[in-house]
C-alpha cells in the first residue's frame, strides 16, 4: 500500500488532511465508494442457469456480477450444491464445488462444470460471490438440474387444490395456485385441463383431457383460472389440472374437483293472470336457485293479485326462497306494483348465500325494473304485527340487489321508500327514491347492519322527513354512496340529505352531488359519533348549514366543491384535509337540473388550483 492509501485510512473521514501532505496526486488515491463494512463487495447474482448436462456432471452459468468495492480486482465465487429434496438444509451443509477460478470481466457471462456428481441425480445449486472472502453476497436463485444429457428430469409439483367460483346451469370457472417447475422453483410452463361426467384417472386421463380448455391468470397474483362453457345443466362434472415444464415433463393430478351445474327455470307472469302462474307471489313460491321470474307490464296491485298481507305486504319473499332474479319485461315506467294503500309494496326475507369464506358467492335475490308505489307502513315500531318500516320496500338478512327501479309515494314510521336492516349486503343500482315520506329516513333507512350496503348510480330527491334523515338515514352500518344526486329533500330535525349515527368505519360519499336540500341541522350532510371518507362530491345551496357535527364527528375531505349560503368554509372537529378541496359556484346546468355547464370547475382539467381530481359530482344519467 502506498503512503498516500495509508493515511488516508488512518485518517479516514478526515478528508481535509490529505490535501497537506506532499507527494499525493489525485491519481494516487483510492477509488472505493464509503460503504459499511458488513456490505458485501459485489452484488449477488440472480440469474443463475443450467447450460449442459452429462452423466456425472452439470454445467451452469451466470453473469460476472458488478463490484462494490471498485478497489478490488478479482471476483471469487462460492458455489455450492445437495440432492433435490435437501434444498431446505443449513447453507453450511451445502456442497462446496471449489470454483477456483476468478472473474474480473463484470457484466459478462460465466460458465463452469460441476463434475464428480452421481450420475443420473437431481440437485440443487446455488451460488454466492465476493472478493476477499470477509463478507458473501447472498446466495443466488436456486436452479435444480440433473447430472446427465437432459438436465431436467423433475415434473412440476401436483396442483394443492381446486375452487369453484361463478358457476351456471351450463358454465363454471375453476382456479389454482400456481405450481412450482422441478417441484421447488419457479412455476410451471403450462397446464392441462381435463373435464369429464367420470372420475378422472391416469388410466383415462388421455381421452378426458379438453385441449380447448385454455387457463388465463386471475386478478389475484400467483393464481390462475379456466373457464368452461356449453355444459349440461344438472350435470355432475370432475376437474382435474395437471401442470406442464418446459421439458414436457407433466405433474401429477391434483385431488378432483366435483360439481353440479345448477338449473334455471324461468316462468312468466303477466298482470290478467294468464302466465306460468296466476300472481307474483305464487311465482315467487315456486321458484328455486338461479331461476328467472319475468313480469310482464301493467299495474300489479293489492286488490288485482289478491295476495296483500297485513305485515309482508303485496308481493312477499319469504325466509328461506333465495339466489333468483324478478325482472320486468318492460322496465319500471310500465311495470307498477301498487300496495294502494293497504301495506308494503314489497317485502324481502331471502337469505344470505355465503360460502366457506364468509364471501359473497352471488345476490340471493335481485330484482329488476319496476315502480313501488303506495306503500303505507305506518304501524307503532315493536308491535307485533303492526307493519311500520319501508312502505315501498322493506328486507332483512339479505343481499338483494336493487336494480332499475322507482321507489316514489310511499310512507312508513321508518324508512318511507326504503327499509333495510340485518347482516347482508344490500346494493342498489340505478335507482329513483322520490317523494317519499317518514319521521326518519323518508327515503332511505339503513340500519344496524355491519357489511357494506351500497347506493350506485341512485337519484334521492323530494323526500320529506318530519324527524332526522330526509334523503337518507344511516343508523350503525357501514355504506358507501357512489355517483348519487341527493337533491330536493327536508327534514324538520337533522340531516336534509343524509343523516348518519354512528357511522361503521370505512363509510364514505363519493363521486355524488348533495344540493338544495333543507334543514336547520346538517341541512346537506348531519354527523353523529360518526366519521367518514368524502370524496370528489359537490355540496352546494342547501338551505342551512351544509355540515353539522355531533359527539367526535367528522370527515375526511378531498376534492370537494363545498358552497353554501351560511358558511361553506365549516370544518367539523374531526377533519383531515386530503387536498383539492376548494369552494366555487358548479354552475349547474338550472335549477333542478345537476348536469354541469361546461365551464364548470367541478370538471377534470379545470379545478381552480389544478389539482388532479378528475370528475366531482355526480354525472347524471340522461
Amino acid at each position: 500500500m502506498n503512503r498516500c492509501a495509508l493515511l488516508y485510512r488512518l485518517a479516514f473521514g478526515a478528508v481535509f488532511t490529505l490535501a497537506l501532505i506532499s507527494g499525493c496526486s489525485d491519481s494516487d488515491a483510492p477509488t472505493d465508494p464509503i460503504v459499511p463494512r458488513d456490505t458485501p463487495p459485489t452484488e449477488a447474482v440472480n440469474d443463475l442457469h443450467a447450460t449442459g448436462g452429462a452423466a456425472g456432471a452439470v454445467t451452469l452459468a451466470w453473469t460476472i456480477p458488478t463490484l462494490l468495492k471498485k478497489s478490488a480486482v478479482e471476483v471469487l465465487y462460492d458455489l455450492r450444491y445437495v440432492p433435490l429434496g435437501d434444498q431446505d438444509a443449513d447453507w453450511e451443509d451445502w456442497t462446496g464445488a471449489n470454483v477456483a477460478a476468478t472473474d474480473t470481466a463484470y457484466g459478462s457471462e460465466r460458465e463452469y462444470e460441476v463434475d464428480g456428481l452421481e450420475a443420473n441425480a437431481t440437485y440443487a445449486f446455488r451460488l454466492a460471490s465476493g472478493t476477499d472472502g470477509e463478507v458473501w453476497s447472498q446466495p443466488s436463485n436456486l436452479v435444480v438440474a440433473t447430472a446427465n444429457g437432459s438436465l431436467d428430469t423433475t415434473p412440476p409439483a401436483a396442483i394443492a387444490s381446486l375452487e369453484l367460483s361463478n358457476w351456471t346451469e351450463t358454465s363454471a370457472t375453476v382456479s389454482w395456485a400456481a405450481a412450482g417447475d422441478d417441484s421447488i422453483y419457479g412455476t410451471a410452463f403450462d397446464y392441462r385441463i381435463a373435464l369429464s361426467r367420470e372420475e378422472i384417472t391416469l388410466e383415462n386421463w388421455d381421452t378426458s383431457y379438453v385441449d380447448s380448455l385454455e387457463w388465463e391468470p386471475t386478478d389475484e397474483p400467483g393464481r390462475l383460472q379456466v373457464s368452461i362453457s356449453n355444459l349440461n345443466r344438472f350435470t355432475d362434472y370432475h376437474v382435474v389440472v395437471r401442470a406442464l415444464d418446459d421439458a414436457l415433463l407433466m405433474s401429477g393430478p391434483c385431488p378432483p374437483l366435483t360439481f353440479e351445474t345448477l338449473v334455471t327455470d324461468t316462468v312468466y307472469v303477466n298482470v290478467e293472470g294468464t302466465g306460468d302462474f296466476p300472481t307474483l307471489n305464487e311465482a315467487i313460491l315456486a321458484s328455486g336457485p338461479t331461476d328467472l321470474i319475468l313480469v310482464g307490464p301493467g299495474n300489479y296491485t293489492w286488490t288485482g293479485q289478491g295476495t296483500g298481507h297485513p305485515q309482508y305486504g303485496l308481493v312477499h319473499v319469504p325466509r328461506g326462497f333465495t339466489d333468483f332474479e324478478i325482472r320486468s319485461t318492460e322496465g319500471a315506467a310500465h311495470t307498477v306494483i301498487d300496495a294502494q294503500q293497504q301495506g308494503n309494496a314489497l317485502y324481502i326475507m331471502g337469505g344470505v348465500n355465503l360460502d366457506s369464506h364468509g364471501v359473497l358467492i352471488k345476490d340471493a335475490i335481485t330484482v329488476d325494473g319496476f315502480t313501488l308505489t303506495g306503500g303505507l307502513a305506518n304501524g307503532q315500531v315493536g308491535v307485533p304485527g303492526e307493519a311500520y318500516a319501508g312502505g315501498g320496500l322493506v328486507f332483512h338478512l339479505s343481499d338483494a340487489t336493487i336494480r332499475n327501479c322507482i321507489i316514489t309515494g310511499n310512507e312508513a314510521t321508518q324508512g318511507g321508500g326504503i327499509w333495510y336492516g340485518g347482516v347482508g349486503h344490500p346494493t342498489f343500482e340505478n335507482c329513483i327514491i322520490e317523494n317519499n315520506r317518514s319521521p326518519s329516513g323518508a327515503g332511505i333507512l339503513i340500519i344496524n347492519s355491519s357489511d357494506r350496503i351500497t347506493l350506485k348510480d341512485c337519484t334521492i330527491r323530494n323526500n320529506i322527513c318530519s324527524g332526522s334523515g330526509g334523503g337518507i338515514g344511516a343508523q350503525n352500518v357501514v355504506f358507501t354512496i357512489e355517483n348519487c344526486t341527493i337533491t330536493g329533500n327536508r327534514a324538520a330535525v337533522r340531516g336534509g340529505g343524509i343523516y348518519v349515527g354512528s357511522a361503521n368505519n370505512g363509510s364514505q360519499v363519493e363521486r355524488s352531488t348533495i344540493a338544495d336540500n333543507i334543514c336547520g341541522e346538517g341541512a346537506g350532510l348531519y354527523l353523529q359519533n360518526s366519521v367518514i371518507d368524502l370524496h370528489t362530491t359537490i355540496i352546494a345551496s342547501n338551505s342551512g348549514p351544509w355540515l353539522t357535527d355531533q359527539l367526535n364527528s367528522g370527515v375526511v375531505m378531498s376534492c370537494c366543491d363545498i358552497i353554501d349560503q351560511t358558511n361553506d368554509e365549516y370544518r367539523p372537529g374531526i377533519f383531515e384535509d386530503g387536498g383539492g378541496n376548494f369552494s366555487a359556484d358548479p354552475l349547474f346546468a338550472g335549477v333542478g337540473d345537476y348536469t354541469l355547464q361546461p365551464e364548470s370547475p367541478c370538471l377534470p382539467g379545470a379545478h381552480p388550483d389544478e389539482s388532479e381530481c378528475g370528475r366531482i359530482g355526480a354525472e347524471i344519467q340522461p
